[in-house]
């Protein structure tokens, strides 16, 4: 028997907490990164040019995703999830697309001479596998550690650069 996939709703970020547990994999890389997963939705949802809430069929929260464009330098795409956001369903046809479509806009957007990048840790290859679906790129051989890629964190894990270019 297969994994029934909930129905998920995509909603604009209207300000306001959004709350959930991170899934072990998003909170690994959020203290990977230096950051306090207990604050890290409000904190990625307040950075954010443009955030998005990702609700099941009851209106819960089970992801937040979003835009945070450093202006003339790059915009930094990003998702959070809890673990009711089943990775089955996440690599599904439909959630591609839209991941797709919003990577797409926010690069005609704000991309004009500046790319949409941001890293993933290695280790998480559901996130990657999603990504390359989506039709983001890894730079190869690039594995960063966050001092590399953020100046003042301390090194932990390895991550790997991925770029969307909209062609």
């Amino acid at each position: 028997m297969g994994t029934t996939c909930p129905t998920y709703k995509i909603v604009p970020w209207q300000g306001g907490a959004v709350s959930f547990p991170l899934r072990a994999v998003d909170k690994f890389e959020v203290e990977g990164l230096g950051h306090d997963p207990t604050n890290v939705l409000e904190e990625c949802l307040l950075m954010s040019t443009e955030a998005y809430v990702v609700t099941d069929s009851h209106g819960a929260p089970v992801a937040v995703f979003g835009i945070n464009v450093i202006p003339g330098i790059m915009g930094v795409p990003w998702l959070l999830a809890s673990n009711r956001f089943v990775p089955e369903c996440v690599s599904s046809t439909r959630l591609v697309k839209e991941a797709r479509a919003y990577l797409r806009e926010w690069s005609l957007r704000y991309g004009e001479g500046v790319p949409l990048r941001n890293i993933v840790w290695e280790g998480n290859f559901k996130a990657i596998g999603f990504l390359k679906l989506a039709g983001c790129t890894f730079t190869p051989d690039s594995l960063w550690t966050p001092y590399e890629f953020i100046e003042g964190f301390a090194p932990r894990n390895y991550y790997l650069e991925f770029t969307y270019t909209n062609v």
